[in-house]
């Protein structure tokens, strides 16, 4: 009977000992956790801040060449995320080139060359992109009031930034 009594001992003592165990991984983890979450914002925010610092770096250069350069690039404002990917973005003027020709971006990100005889073409696309903007961004306007579930609500047309 007496060594069933220790038996009992042991388990009660382990018993308490797990409890105790699970007790102070609970505080552990309540410490700990907090601090790795406030770790991950931080890096999300610093992330973010080096984003933006490469935007500014960038955008200074371009400003400092255009100006350097007589604005030896046309940015065409007014373009947005909802135009078709094909929508030409900005382009460097043919005295870059020599009149060779000259490169472009369109939305979609990805630079072209277009030959001199070619140019005049070019220019009229642009002309006719620029007559169907208003169109496009009314309807692009009304599918993201839609998919936002607003009607009749406003809804910015900037192009999202990084």
């Amino acid at each position: 009977m007496e060594g069933r009594q220790h038996a009992g001992r042991w388990i009660g003592l382990g018993a308490g000992c797990g409890g105790l165990l699970l007790l102070l991984a609970g505080v552990v983890v309540g410490f700990v956790m907090p601090a790795i979450i406030r770790k991950r914002d931080e890096a999300t925010r610093f992330n973010c801040r080096a984003v933006l610092r490469q935007i500014s770096q960038a955008s200074s250069t371009y400003m400092g060449k255009a100006t350097e350069r007589s604005s030896s690039y046309v940015y065409l404002s007014g373009r947005f995320d909802g135009l078709p990917g094909d929508f030409v973005l900005t382009y460097d003027r043919p005295e870059n080139h020599g009149g060779r020709g000259i490169n472009y971006v369109s939305v979609e990100g990805e630079p072209e060359w277009v030959p001199a005889g070619k140019v005049p073409s070019f220019m009229k696309r642009i002309a006719d992109e620029e007559e169907q903007l208003p169109e496009l961004r009314r309807k692009w306007e009304e599918d993201k009031a839609k998919s936002a579930g607003v009607e009749g609500g406003t809804v910015s047309t900037e192009r999202s930034r990084p």
